[in-house]
């Protein structure tokens, strides 16, 4: 953690944007802005093992199972009917903390328990209110 970041084995212009000033700073995982440090993990992950697995996603079935799992769940956020002149704060944060459950980020593979009322943040394992 001690190490400071390593550039990008071909970074877009906007990683160069983003890195330049922290590699020149000799900035390590621990001193670089968090937001930054952890999406460059994601990037350095996947140059680690795209080459390896041809760009596939070791993953990709366990994303689909939560996925598939999570449908109604998704499906009743969309018929409570958020739109752009009606915003509930605890529905956004609910959605937000469930997208994060269901991309396995927070999971760390575990099933994953739908919210009993996504549109009320009811509850369940997105419920912003715990």
């Amino acid at each position: 953690a001690g190490e400071p970041l390593k550039p990008l084995a071909a970074p877009s212009a906007e990683w160069e944007d983003a890195l330049a000033p922290l590699l020149a700073a000799g900035d390590t995982w621990l001193s670089a802005p968090w937001f930054v440090v952890e999406n460059y993990l994601y990037k350095r992950m996947l140059e680690l093992t795209d080459g390896p697995t041809g760009g596939a996603d070791p993953f990709a079935a366990q994303k689909a199972e939560s996925l598939d799992g999570a449908a109604a769940a998704f499906a009743d956020m969309l018929s409570a009917g958020l739109t752009e002149g009606e915003v509930s704060l605890p529905s956004l944060v609910s959605t937000a903390l469930w997208g994060n459950l269901a991309d396995l980020s927070l999971s760390a593979g575990a099933a994953l328990i739908a919210p009993t009322d996504a549109s009320a943040g009811g509850g369940g394992a997105g419920d912003a209110s715990k």
